[in-house]
């Protein structure tokens, strides 16, 4: 079979592997039907890289797939459609044993630790399979990954109907943050985001203004058209904790999502204090798949436009390009 495999630092290549063929108590046998691309992926594949992988490891972790040997799992049959938690917790540290499951200390990660699904065929645990609702694009189940690690904090976001909302990135996350913030009646939702292709999508999935962070008035700009400030502002670069503390509102929130150990931010603590603002960071999933797969199913056309580019497996120079350049202009999938 074939599979995208990292191999060290800077050197991940599209070979050959054997197809697995054992499966161990309550393991299952997928045939991948797509695989998003993410940040997490970036880190794997800078230079130094951002994030550790073993060498010889399958990447990927944003999977649909169909079972093709269901092993002894009970509740899964050969065809089923499913989408995969890709964090397993060791359920035994002081996270795990205080329910905090996404945020374990010693997680085996799918497609760093774990072999992932950049491939064709992966084994994975039946307990961290999702079985897909009828109706719901096989392809487009790939997105229910990174939408669940995002329903983590729009389950925490204090937005309600009409509430102004500013979106820090127009990446796929920052585009997954602006439909799920579409669909609870949020408004004006602004975003901020430099390149001109997506910000073009960030307005045809519903942003109500975009702005260029490059402009000097950027931080006016944002306050302004939200009426003097946003009741949530996200952060999804993980890098702009003092942009999103200077436009945000009194008594507003903060949700950090993205990660980059290489950052710092500079923030005036008296905003935090004189606003009274609170801050919430986002780490993964958490018991948020179903809702994933649940939003999927009954808004199909809104998640669809998130994703600009299906690429063949055997093309995955070229996935790897649109990745790596920030190209794209939506989410990348690819499909075995």
């Amino acid at each position: 079979m074939r599979a995208v495999v990292y191999e060290g630092p800077g050197d991940v290549q599209l070979v050959e592997r054997f197809k697995p063929e054992r499966l161990g108590p309550g393991d299952v046998l997928l045939e991948v039907v797509a695989c998003g691309l993410c940040g997490t992926d970036q880190r794997v594949m800078a230079v130094p890289p951002l994030m550790g992988c073993e060498a010889g490891r399958t990447i990927g972790h944003e999977i649909s797939a169909r079972v093709s040997d269901a092993g002894d799992a009970s509740h899964l049959e050969v065809g089923d459609l499913v989408v995969l938690a890709p964090n397993y917790p060791c359920r035994q540290c002081p996270s795990c044993r205080a329910g905090l499951l996404n945020l374990c200390d010693d997680f085996r990660h799918v497609g760093s630790g774990v072999d992932g699904g950049l491939a064709d065929y992966l084994v994975a645990p039946a307990e961290f399979l999702h079985k897909v609702p009828a109706g719901v694009d096989p392809v487009l189940a790939a997105l229910a990954e990174p939408l669940a690690c995002v329903l983590n904090g729009a389950e925490r976001a204090q937005w309600t109907a009409n509430s102004p909302v500013v979106i820090l990135g127009g990446g796929p996350i920052g585009l997954l943050y602006l439909a799920v913030a579409r669909l609870s009646g949020a408004s004006p939702i602004v975003v901020s985001e430099p390149n001109p292709a997506r910000a073009q999508r960030a307005r045809d999935l519903g942003a109500d203004a975009v702005v260029d962070p490059r402009s000097d008035s950027h931080v006016d700009d944002l306050i302004a058209l939200t009426g003097g400030g946003a009741r949530v502002v996200v952060d999804t670069l993980g890098t702009l904790l003092g942009t999103a503390a200077q436009v945000a509102a009194k008594r507003g929130q903060i949700l950090v999502f993205g990660i980059d150990e290489t950052a710092t931010a500079s923030v005036v603590p008296s905003l935090i204090v004189s606003k009274e603002l609170s801050l919430d960071g986002v780490y993964l999933g958490r018991g948020t798949f179903p809702w994933a797969l649940r939003l999927l199913r009954d808004h199909p056309e809104l998640f669809a436009r998130i994703v600009s580019d299906v690429v063949p497996l055997d093309e995955w120079t070229r996935a790897q390009e649109l990745l790596l350049t920030g190209a794209a202009a939506g989410k990348i999938l690819v499909t075995p």
